[in-house]
């Protein structure tokens, strides 16, 4: 569960970045509708794949001279749910890549509060000062242990 603390440092994380709040819900709903259409689709791919078999199976296909044309008609609607299959995936994964960027925004706001919270920032090199053979700036050494 979220705390008020770790709320007011992920408003500030957003605020600092110019960054906008994600839907918590938003990401649920884009994952069920996504799971939802992948689950049409594949009944329609199955009722297709039943259709194509009892042409098979009953032999019309090879007796009747419009059983070819049945089958083609049949194209279409496989096309239709095999693009259903590909979008409902891709909704799906789209929701969780947003349940993943909230994780990863509140695990941001945590450590840039436990930097606060030390009250120092964290130690980068001088870029003004002049750089040794080892690209360290003059006077410091590599710590060996």
């Amino acid at each position: 569960m979220a705390t008020t603390q770790s709320n007011e440092s992920l408003e500030r994380l957003h605020r600092d970045l110019g960054f906008q709040r994600l839907s918590h819900w938003w990401g649920r709903a884009e994952m069920f509708l996504g799971l939802l259409t992948m689950a049409v689709s594949m009944f329609v791919m199955l009722y297709l794949a039943v259709d194509v078999l009892a042409n098979v199976i009953q032999k019309t296909f090879w007796k009747d001279p419009a059983a070819p044309a049945v089958l083609t008609g049949l194209i279409g609607p496989g096309i239709g749910a095999a693009f259903l299959f590909a979008f409902g995936g891709y909704l799906a994964l789209v929701g969780h890549r947003r349940h993943l960027y909230e994780s990863n925004d509140r695990l941001a706001a945590y450590l840039a509060d436990l930097i606060r919270s030390q009250g120092r920032t964290a130690a980068l090199p001088d870029a003004t000062a002049p750089a040794t053979g080892n690209g360290l700036p003059a006077g410091s050494s590599p710590v060996r242990v």
